[in-house]
């Protein structure tokens, strides 16, 4: 059927986030299985990591409570493991970013301004209206 046919075409369940460089370039692209337990990255424009510095990644919501996600690898084609299911971890982010921090920490705030940032995507069909 028809319908059959576009469900088998669809994108698997995912959240996505296309992150910009400070200076508006397409810099990291993030994504994961809505409930899967890791995270793909794809660095598009690399940006400068100071020696003793590592890139970290966090959640925006909409209200602008900044969540900690976990350091990230150098490399530009990366998989890292999430602490908890991308649902859990991403469920009420409308944006992913990074900041540079001391490698080795797990910081609850970002100490310094995120080197990329961009909307989070949550690619499934949304629920039919509640008549």
């Amino acid at each position: 059927t028809l319908q059959a046919d576009r469900l088998a075409t669809q994108l698997p369940e995912a959240y996505v986030g296309v992150l910009a460089t400070k200076d508006g370039r397409q810099g990291l692209v993030v994504s994961s299985l809505r409930r899967g337990l890791k995270v793909d990255l794809k660095r598009i424009s690399a940006v400068p990591v100071p020696a003793g510095a590592s890139m970290f990644l966090w959640t925006v919501d909409a209200a602008g409570t900044v969540r900690p996600v976990g350091p990230l690898p150098a490399g530009d084609v990366v998989t890292v493991a999430l602490p908890r299911p991308a649902e859990e971890v991403c469920s009420k982010a409308v944006e992913l970013a990074v900041s540079l921090e001391p490698a080795g920490t797990t910081p609850a705030q970002p100490s310094t301004d995120f080197v990329y940032r961009g909307l989070c995507g949550k690619v499934w069909p949304a629920p039919p209206p509640a008549r």
